[in-house]
């Protein structure tokens, strides 16, 4: 009997070290559960705010979508009214530009009857030509320079000078094919009148008011430059790419 209770005390040792061991792990399983439902919760609770979140995003970017568009169509609107403004600025500028050759056209008409071209127009335009021109500013320049000289009488309509260049203008109301040959002439006579400047250069300036395209080809065939009522007073009526060599006094 004695072995019997024996083995009955160990099983009874041994079945609660069991129902223990179990209870332990129970707990654990059921610990570890609730830790994992909680995680879990609060997982759920990070995505909702993540989802809420991207929501807020979403609309944020919508919002800027739109006045991303809204912008677009203000510059495209700003654009367009740049655009006309600019073309009307362009209507008024040729506009102006038309009228102040008019008007400079209308002060050579009162030149002409007055007989005064040569001081209403080429004074203050032929200089300011040459410098464009040529690049120089005239050192000299006069205008109806006359001359008596051994019986004969000369005039000159405007001399400019700057160092070895010299500029002979004729000035005429309507420019025809003698004129041209005259002021030809001239330069050939000018050693006569002026034995100081030989050995310079020499260029021919013709201006009128009334200039046919058909003597501007001459002037060029001749060497000349050619000045015409413009919108800047005058200026030069020559080809864009013409450019005189001059010719030697000698």
């Amino acid at each position: 009997m004695p072995a019997t209770e024996e083995r009955i005390d160990r099983l009874e040792l041994t079945l609660q070290n069991f129902i223990q061991s179990v209870g332990i792990e129970f707990n654990k399983a059921y610990n570890s559960n609730e830790e994992f439902k909680r995680e879990m919760k609060e997982f759920k609770n990070e995505m909702k705010d993540f989802k809420d979140e991207m929501k807020d995003f979403k609309d944020e970017m919508k919002d800027f979508k739109d006045e991303m568009k809204d912008f677009k169509d203000e510059m495209k609107d700003f654009k367009d009214e740049m655009k006309d403004f600019k073309d009307e600025m362009k209507d008024f500028k040729d506009e102006v530009k038309l009228n102040i050759k008019d008007l400079n056209k209308k002060f050579g008409e009162m030149s002409r009857k007055l007989g005064t071209i040569v001081e209403d127009l080429v004074l203050p335009s032929m200089p300011r030509i040459i410098q464009e021109k040529f690049g120089f500013e005239l050192e000299e320049f006069s205008i109806n320079i006359k001359f008596k000289k051994e019986g004969r009488n000369q005039e000159f309509d405007a001399v400019g000078i700057y160092k070895d260049f010299v500029f002979l203008n004729s000035t005429k109301t309507t420019v025809r094919e003698k004129d041209v040959l005259q002021l030809k002439g001239h330069i050939q006579d000018f050693p006569f009148w002026f034995p100081i400047h030989k050995g310079k250069k020499i260029y021919g300036i013709l201006a009128g008011f009334d200039i046919p395209e058909s003597m501007i080809q001459l002037c060029e065939k001749e060497d000349f430059l050619v000045m015409g009522v413009g919108g800047d007073l005058m200026e030069l009526l020559n080809s864009k790419n013409f450019m005189p060599k001059g010719s030697l006094i000698s």
